[in-house]
């Protein structure tokens, strides 16, 4: 993995985890509850897959699930439903 995206991706973690959550520790501590931080710093080693899914229903039939992967049929599906 290039390393500029791994900074990228601890940059996303502070911003979406570690931010809001040092805030809330700190509203509790001024509030004098006990509180405990843990961080976790283990990083699976090969890559990342995000898995980006989109459904699609109709007249309660089955959800058609399309992976990001399948993303470029995404226009024939809304056409199926839409025809």
């Amino acid at each position: 993995m290039p390393a500029v995206v791994a900074r990228l991706q601890d940059l996303e973690s502070d911003v979406e985890f570690v931010a809001p959550c040092q805030s809330e520790v700190e509203a509790y501590a001024l509030n004098g509850v006990p509180v405990f931080a843990y961080s976790f710093d283990y990083v699976p080693k090969g890559s990342v897959i995000e898995d980006d899914r989109r459904f699609y229903s109709m007249f309660g039939n089955a959800p058609v699930g399309l992976k990001r992967k399948d993303q470029h049929l995404n226009h024939t599906v809304l056409r199926h439903f839409t025809d």
